[in-house]
């Protein structure tokens, strides 16, 4: 996903959404995530991190 998919995603679709979300919650500290989607929430976070989410 780019990052401007990324962006029309969160700002554009979800945000509006975000009042009733419910958030889910890995307790094995992602060892069992699988590593495409590790590596996408990884990527995810970094785009927050850096103002580009």
């Amino acid at each position: 996903m780019d990052d401007n998919t990324l962006y029309a995603l969160l700002y554009d679709g979800l945000t509006s959404k975000l009042e009733n979300n419910t958030h889910i919650v890995w307790a094995t500290g992602g060892s069992m995530v699988p590593k495409e989607n590790m590596a996408e929430y990884l990527n995810i976070g970094r785009l927050i991190l850096h103002g580009h989410a």
